[in-house]
């Protein structure tokens, strides 16, 4: 990710306990992409770059996936959304770096990106980002992706209190 204005190479990072994985959804054309660093010694080597691919929007003219635009490492597997709200795995353990599909069920949210997500007991929590229906609308709902599940299920959540306003292309941090 050689330019950082258009690449957005560190838009999404996630650590684990010797795995750094950078988001750079802008990289070839908004296809996306995320690098994966592993400890080796004293430092942090580039393992691996996971690309995305060309995608065909039905509302506006943009065809990448934008894979990277948020991602989360647990248990040695690499969960990240792409631009049609298609979220996939990947065991960063392994040499082949095959992305596979995962078929979740339950009330699935609307398609978006410039989201936010963390992994809390478990489970994925994804809040606001963009979509677009007849104009870009920024959401402010909260999501939980249970990751438990042989097939992960879906769950809205309603959270009390003062709800933010509506974002997109912000960061999440878990503080426990």
């Amino acid at each position: 990710a050689d330019d950082n204005d258009t690449n957005q190479f560190g838009d999404a990072l996630a650590i684990d306990a010797s795995s750094i994985a950078v988001g750079a959804p802008g990289v070839d054309s908004d296809k996306g992409a995320v690098f994966i660093y592993e400890m080796s010694g004293n430092e942090y080597v580039e393992k691996a770059k996971l690309q995305g691919s060309d995608l065909e929007s039905p509302v506006d003219e943009f065809t990448g996936s934008k894979m990277g635009t948020d991602i989360v490492l647990k248990n040695n597997s690499l969960f990240t959304t792409i631009q049609k709200s298609k979220v996939g795995f990947k065991n960063i353990g392994t040499d082949s770096f095959s992305w596979n599909q995962i078929a979740a069920s339950g009330t699935k949210p609307s398609k978006r990106y410039a989201s936010s997500s963390v992994i809390y007991n478990d489970k994925m929590i994804m809040f606001g980002g963009e979509e677009y229906v007849n104009n870009f609308v920024r959401k402010n709902d909260t999501w939980s992706l249970d990751l438990t599940q042989s097939s992960p299920v879906w769950t809205p959540i309603t959270p009390s209190g003062a709800i933010p306003r509506a974002r997109n292309y912000h960061s999440s941090i878990l503080y426990n």
